[in-house]
């Protein structure tokens, strides 16, 4: 009974460290002194003072990206910049309450008894976005669905 119980015991751990392996090379966290210099300046440039909460490295559409994680003025944020230090989204994490209410309005008509469980205003490309997890009962289970708002409330896509 004690070596099942040792070998089960063996095994949960080992697909737990896998299974947390995977998670944590999906989104790397590196130390500040991995960042490029280009990024750092960038980042002080435009932030200066600021905490930082953590630094990832990961790859988007082929190049190489740099998210710096923070908060400022109690508003929890990231921010993306390329290798050469150029910036290319700005995330910051807001309530339901702050969403436009056309876009609330929208999410209440698609779906019926939900909750808005993540919130998000997006500068991408130079464009504004809402970024909404939606928490909401479909038939026999509840759903979660990413979805992805214009500035004037158009459904762009499900994330």
């Amino acid at each position: 009974m004690r070596t099942l119980i040792t070998f089960n015991l063996l095994a949960y751990g080992i697909i737990f460290y896998g299974v947390m392996s995977l998670v944590k090379d999906k989104h790397p966290e590196v130390a500040v002194q991995d960042i490029p210099a280009p990024v750092l300046e960038a980042f002080a440039k435009s932030y200066p003072g600021v905490l930082v909460k953590h630094y990832d490295h990961n790859r988007k559409n082929g190049q190489s990206v740099y998210d710096i994680s923070f908060t400022l003025a109690d508003k929890k944020m990231e921010v993306r910049y390329a290798i050469d230090g150029r910036l290319l989204k700005v995330e910051e994490m807001i309530t339901s309450d702050s969403l436009p209410g056309n876009i609330r309005q929208k999410i209440d008509s698609f779906f019926h008894a939900s909750r808005i469980t993540k919130a998000a205003r997006v500068l991408k490309d130079g464009q504004l976005f809402y970024d909404v997890k939606v928490y909401f009962e479909s038939g026999e289970a509840p759903t979660q669905r990413a979805l992805r708002f214009s500035k004037d409330a158009h459904l762009l896509t499900k994330i």
